[in-house]
């Protein structure tokens, strides 16, 4: 089935969050979750913002956003998304990839190549800091999220939308706070974003309308869930037994605190698989094969998170 490429395409449902208006609080309005802050409400009987829904063009039933992390010197990633780019220019006719981006220089002359060739610049927090909210110094967190959305509104012809978490894939770095204190402000030069991808969604095998071999390895083991190990599994790996930055069983936006879209990321992220199984391994792309045959079947979003490390 089509599908799309880019977080740019989400500005369709983004440029109409200004008309939200204020919900009343009473316990029987079934509204009232738009206005909490909690990122990680959804679960898999949740109402669905279909593709088809939102998207705006017709025939289009699933998206895919392509976006790489880190992003500090662009030399790096010009070398690696090179392949990438010139393979979507042949089915798109341009090159729909994010980069969520830390410390930039704005008159790089990458950043203009990139632009013109269909990217999107994004913002990643300038330093990177893992997790945010470390240390209880507040002011340093929300000056180091808005001077990323300053500083990548500073590339002519850029309008960044979407943000993503440092480490959101790999520790607790997400939290209600951020979404009521940080993200839903405006940055001293009075930017904003939109967009914020940093939540991941579990497929899992509780969900009943999805064919068995999508969900589970031959072994019979959770296909996307074995990526967040209860126990170590190998000298150097991670036990994910604490983390809890997930949804299950929902590939679609949603709202968080009435002024954020949220556009879930699929699990694994490329930093997940090399906790996992270690790099290059083609398991992976098998699992992300079987998450984009999920994604269509939901009618939904599949937002991948990547790196060139």
């Amino acid at each position: 089935m089509p599908h799309k490429l880019g977080l740019t395409l989400l500005l369709v449902i983004a440029n109409g969050l200004g008309a939200a208006t204020h919900v009343p609080k009473s316990p029987a309005n079934r509204l009232t979750y738009l206005e909490e802050v909690d990122p990680f409400y959804p679960h898999r009987d949740f109402p669905k913002l279909t593709t088809p829904q939102w998207v705006g063009e017709k025939g289009v039933e699933a998206v895919v956003t392509l976006g790489i992390d880190d992003m500090r010197g662009p030399e790096k990633y010009e070398a690696f998304l090179r392949p990438i780019l010139e393979r979507l220019k042949k089915i798109e006719g341009r090159a729909p990839v994010s980069i969520l981006t830390n410390s930039f220089k704005p008159d790089h002359p990458q950043a203009q190549t990139w632009l013109k060739e269909g990217l999107t610049i994004e913002v990643h927090t300038l330093t990177h800091p893992c997790p945010l909210l470390q240390q209880g110094n507040f002011r340093r967190a929300a000056d180091v999220v808005h001077g990323g959305v300053d500083l990548l509104h500073g590339i002519s012809g850029n309008h960044p939308v979407a943000y993503r978490m440092p480490c959101c894939d790999s520790m607790n770095s997400l939290s209600p706070r951020f979404f009521a204190e940080i993200f839903n402000k405006t940055s001293a030069k009075g930017n904003y974003l939109q967009i914020d991808t940093s939540v991941f969604n579990i497929t899992t095998s509780s969900d009943n309308s999805l064919p068995r071999e999508l969900v589970l390895d031959k072994d019979g083991q959770e296909r996307f869930a074995k990526y967040l190990p209860k126990a170590t599994k190998r000298a150097g790996t991670r036990n994910m037994k604490s983390y809890v930055g997930t949804i299950e069983n929902y590939p679609y936006p949603y709202v968080i605190n009435r002024l954020c879209w949220e556009f879930p990321c699929v699990v694994p992220s490329d930093w997940e698989a090399h906790n996992l199984i270690g790099d290059r391994q083609p398991q992976m792309l098998e699992d992300w094969k079987r998450a984009l045959d999920v994604t269509v079947r939901k009618q939904g979003v599949m937002n991948l998170v990547f790196h060139p490390h």
